[in-house]
């Protein structure tokens, strides 16, 4: 005989419920970690106060903190958009900024980018259904009579939003009127909802009265807006900011910062073309939504909105000896008033952008465009040249290895080989003090780390007590922690690719190495013959080990021991 479910336990109700205060917040955290399980710590506390959320969150909880990098300064000649530019992207992708960077000096270096905001526009679709197709026919026909009594109705809900056009679109029977506007600084979407409510508001109080059509059924939105959602219409039609970005790259920057040529750029384009037609793309683009996405994050837009704002479309033509590239935002839903851009670290950013409240918009759409053109750029050459997937190796690749660390070159460590060395077998090692920090002994060394920060690496002073047969002293030692030979090649390989050119191509085909993979304790001076100056501050001893399959540790000390 089966057994019969038994009803899960009844959940706690999540406590406060529309209540913006720090009580509340933290009663809801209680909440949180009791029907989770989860300790939640990094919740504790937030620089955000309960008080000033109405309107962009409901339930507040805490606070989610995404690292913000910084692009350029890129060079800016365009309508509202002047000058050098910083931006700030809020991202957790490796390489990302980095690129957006290198293309932004390239762009600086040839000249600068043109940018123009040639439109904005917003739009909310509603439906009417009537009961037959001449009704609705009738329906399309009356309604653009009345554009002023409705953009006088959708004016009442806010002065920021203007009623510029009605589209009707029959489909069979149901009438989609799309209410188009301009919403100057706003992004505009929750304003316009509100706006083309009042307006069907009246439309069925005035206009759908007997003997007109009248609906058999209403909705304030049915989908032909495309909200949210990528679509053709939006994107010949406008949905947001329309911005174009422009630069012309001399073959000199494209060889020096890019490390290709105008040639391989226009030839892995035009490659990359047939590719997305093929796949049905629609548009043309590399990767300007890591750009929009962000900027966006960084400076509180709807950042659900990237997926209809990353519709692009970029081009590259020959231009003399070099290259122009354009790229075209149709439908970039922001904006600089309104929404999550009144936060105070989004608020920070907006006005280090220059874009805070009113006027800011389309500097803002202008700067969004231009750095996503630095970065479809610097991605086109990567693949181009071959560092694409170098760039993502060194900068985009995080690994979960562990790595040798001040804790590994404890006493554990030291003991046996103290021991050893000091032919003093009862020699215990009762603590390791680290007095001061050293840089790395060599190029090689300090390249390998730049590839690799959480291993350590260099020449570290450490200071080790110690008690043997009664006696207690202290030791000055130097540890020496070495980079692995296929380390050192990597990085080397890494570098060459970052030079371009001839190096780049030669490079890989002879790079090898000791070949030993392993790695050896520097040369001791007391190995030498050395100077009077010399022996006085040589170590006695010198030894090897390594800690872990990940990094090996050469060290020595000097001759004195501190009792």
């Amino acid at each position: 005989m089966s057994e019969v479910p038994q009803p899960p336990p009844e959940m706690p109700e999540m406590p406060y419920r529309g209540e913006y205060t720090e009580r509340a917040r933290r009663a809801r955290l209680g909440w949180f970690r009791a029907t989770t399980g989860a300790a939640l710590r990094s919740l504790d506390a937030t620089s955000i106060d309960a008080r000033s959320l109405p309107g962009n969150l409901e339930n507040f909880v805490g606070c989610v903190e995404v690292p913000v990098g910084l692009a350029g300064p890129m060079l800016f000649a365009g309508e509202h958009a002047r000058g050098h530019v910083t931006a700030p992207l809020a991202t957790t992708e490796g390489a990302l900024v980095a690129s957006a960077a290198r293309g932004a000096r390239a762009i600086t270096r040839a000249g600068g980018v043109v940018t123009r905001a040639v439109g904005q526009r917003m739009v909310r679709a509603p439906f009417f259904e009537f009961a037959g197709l001449g009704e609705a026919a009738e329906f399309a026909h009356r309604i653009t009579g009345h554009h002023a009594e409705l953009a006088a109705e959708a004016a009442r809900v806010s002065a920021h939003s203007r009623l510029v056009e009605l589209d009707p679109v029959q489909l069979g029977r149901t009438v989609h009127v799309r209410f188009v506007y301009e919403t100057a600084d706003a992004g505009g979407q929750n304003m316009t909802t509100a706006a083309t409510w009042r307006a069907c508001r009246w439309i069925l109080d005035r206009l759908c009265v007997p003997p007109g059509p009248s609906p058999t059924l209403f909705g304030v939105e049915g989908n032909l807006s495309g909200d949210k959602k990528f679509s053709h219409l939006n994107m010949t039609a406008g949905r947001g900011i329309r911005v174009i970005a422009e630069c012309v790259l001399d073959p000199d920057t494209l060889r020096a910062v890019l490390k290709t040529t105008p040639e391989a750029m226009d030839r892995f384009y035009r490659i990359g073309v047939v590719a997305a037609q093929h796949a049905g793309m629609p548009g043309f683009d590399i990767d300007a939504a890591n750009v929009i996405a962000a900027m966006f994050v960084a400076t509180g837009q709807d950042i659900a909105s990237v997926y209809e704002s990353g519709a692009a479309q970029f081009s590259v033509d020959p231009d003399g000896a070099g290259l122009r590239a354009t790229l075209v935002l149709p439908n970039l839903v922001a904006g600089t008033v309104g929404g999550g851009t009144g936060l105070p670290h989004q608020r920070d950013y907006l006005e280090a952008l220059g874009c805070r409240g009113d006027a800011g918009a389309r500097r803002f759409a202008e700067i969004v465009c231009g750095f996503a053109l630095a970065l479809d750029l610097s991605t086109l050459a990567a693949v181009a040249s071959g560092q694409f997937a170098d760039a993502h190796e060194r900068l985009g690749r995080p690994r979960r290895v562990a790595w040798a660390t001040r804790a590994d070159l404890g006493a554990p460590l030291l003991q046996p080989l103290l021991a050893a060395s000091l032919d003093a077998p009862d020699l215990a090692v009762t603590g390791v003090t680290w007095p001061e920090e050293a840089a790395g002994p060599s190029i090689i060394t300090d390249l390998t780390a730049q590839g690799e920060r959480r291993k350590l690496l260099g020449v570290l002073p450490v200071r080790a007590s110690w008690e043997a047969g009664g006696r207690k002293g202290t030791l000055d030692l130097v540890l020496k922690v070495k980079p692995l030979d296929q380390e050192v090649i990597i990085e080397a390989a890494k570098l060459a690719s970052l030079c371009g050119g001839r190096l780049a191509e030669v490079y890989p085909a002879g790079a090898t190495g000791p070949g030993s993979g392993t790695c050896t304790p520097a040369s001791s001076p007391s190995t030498a013959r050395p100077t009077r100056r010399c022996a006085a501050c040589s170590p006695v001893r010198t030894a090897c080990t390594r800690t872990r399959p990940e990094s090996c540790t050469s060290w020595s000390w000097s001759g004195s021991a501190r009792t």
